[in-house]
């Protein structure tokens, strides 16, 4: 079952069922009117001690991320995004990492390895818009995919699920005008959902 709600730090996240919120016969049946045929370790009664409920309360432990200095990390609600630029892991026109890029991946790959170990991950490639649009999507795609055989090969993400998709030229996060901006778009990103 897959409850949305909103992080909020150091708030814990309570999930409660009170059969006698529902006027359903069937809960009430099953339940009690007023709860009294729950049973379990989950079990509470109201401060009168007349009606019992199901109270569950999750406490968020806050990870602190860290990140290499050319490593930008942006955070948007429950998505935490490290944007690589691509001539740290890459030479021009090339998809083999360079060397000194694994020392960066490595750190990212500590990083990852503090969440979840059952989650996704997902590497997206990304170029300017130089050159042909198909060549540029089929590099960006390559290099998602080196990014992501490189972590793989890390020991402690081995039940992580690694997503790669190569957007080209489709994914500008600024102009492509000039160097500067076609530089911030020569990207590979590496995308977490904390939900």
């Amino acid at each position: 079952m897959k409850i949305e709600y909103k992080y909020r730090e150091d708030t814990p996240f309570i999930i409660e069922f009170r059969p006698n919120d529902y006027q359903w016969n069937i809960i009430e049946e099953t339940y009690g009117e007023k709860g009294q045929k729950l049973v379990g370790d989950l079990v509470k009664t109201n401060s009168s001690g007349t009606v019992q409920y199901i109270e569950k309360e999750f406490h968020h432990k806050s990870t602190e991320l860290h990140v290499p200095d050319n490593v930008e990390l942006i955070i948007e609600g429950t998505e935490v995004k490290m944007l690589v630029p691509d001539h740290v892991l890459f030479d021009f026109d090339q998809f083999a990492l360079k060397e000194e890029s694994k020392a960066i991946l490595s750190e990212i790959g500590k990083t990852l390895g503090q969440f979840d170990k059952n989650m996704e991950v997902l590497i997206h490639g990304h170029t300017d818009n130089v050159g042909d649009s198909q060549y540029n999507l089929d590099l960006s795609k390559k290099r998602a995919e080196e990014v992501k055989n490189f972590l793989l090969e890390q020991s402690n993400l081995g039940n992580i699920s690694f997503l790669t998709e190569g957007f080209g030229e489709t994914k500008p996060i600024a102009s492509n005008d000039d160097e500067a901006g076609q530089a911030k778009n020569r990207r590979v990103e590496i995308v977490i959902n904390l939900r």
